[in-house]
């Protein structure tokens, strides 16, 4: 699913701010551009159905990986909060 929502969101200017990765403790948008390597453009021509049936780059679930975990070591959940 990433995967999808970054072919969409696939350009050249003003990545961050159309992004705002910051706000949740994301990497900086052009990191996860960078991690995506060439599948934006693969994946031009593709259904969504077809690039949903695709593994993601290994680059982009590790990058994805490294700020969840950030994220969570940031904000660990509370006993007694929502899951």
């Amino acid at each position: 699913m990433i995967s999808i929502v970054c072919c969409i969101a696939w350009f050249d200017a003003y990545h961050a701010a159309l992004c705002a990765g910051y706000r949740y403790g994301l990497s900086h948008a052009s990191l996860y551009l960078e991690a995506l390597g060439d599948e934006p453009a693969r994946c031009a021509d593709m259904l969504f159905r077809e690039i949903k049936s695709l593994k993601p780059p290994p680059a982009l679930s590790s990058l994805w990986c490294d700020d969840f975990i950030a994220y969570h070591h940031r904000f660990p959940l509370q006993k007694g909060s929502a899951p």
